[in-house]
């Protein structure tokens, strides 16, 4: 049972992204897995990884940046909308 939970909090976590991971977990975990597979491969898990991390928070900033846009816009036509033409400008 302790272990479904477990799972099912991991899921969540991953669901959320990495940054909700403890960084000692993540260590760990990558220490882990290579114990398992070769070093000697050309491939790099860590490399890859933070990578995959960096590309993530990049896109996360731009998902917000243009939110923030669309925002600001519908703000900037609800004021022109409530100002009447023949009103001063001030």
């Amino acid at each position: 049972m302790a272990s479904l939970f477990r799972e099912v909090r991991k899921a969540k976590q991953m669901e959320r992204g990495v940054k909700y991971f403890p960084t000692e977990q993540l260590y760990q975990e990558l220490k882990k897995r290579s114990e398992i597979q070769d070093s000697f491969t050309k491939e790099r898990y860590y490399e890859r990884f933070i990578e995959e991390t960096e590309s993530q928070a990049i896109q996360d900033l731009k998902e917000e940046i243009q939110a923030l846009r669309q925002d600001y816009e519908f703000l900037r036509q609800q004021q022109q909308v409530k100002r009447l033409p023949t009103e001063p400008l001030e």
